[in-house]
């Protein structure tokens, strides 16, 4: 599977665990950042960062490292940047090592 494959695969589970509070939609992959669209009924003032969060873990447990470069806020949630750090996944190690 390629990693754009995987990053989808990865926020479908992701969905399933999450979602109504918050539904994560796959947005785009320049090669180096994705980006996802967070929405639902999660809290806005407090704890919104650790549904980010859980999905960097779940990223985490597939051998992709991230960071969140951007976070975007959006009248019903946000849209997330998260910048490719990981090198353990082996169809990202060209994609980040420029």
């Amino acid at each position: 599977m390629d990693l754009e494959g995987t990053l989808r695969e990865v926020i479908a589970h992701y969905n399933e665990f999450r979602s109504p509070e918050a539904h994560a939609e796959f947005l785009s992959w320049d090669g180096k950042t994705f980006r996802v669209s967070f929405t639902g009924h999660f809290c806005r003032t407090c704890g919104v960062y650790d549904y980010f969060e859980d999905l960097q873990e779940k990223l985490r447990d597939r051998g992709l490292e991230t960071r969140i470069a951007e976070i975007q806020e959006t009248p019903n949630g946000a849209v997330v940047t998260f910048q490719l750090l990981s090198r353990d996944f082996p169809s990202a190690q060209s994609l980040v090592s420029s």
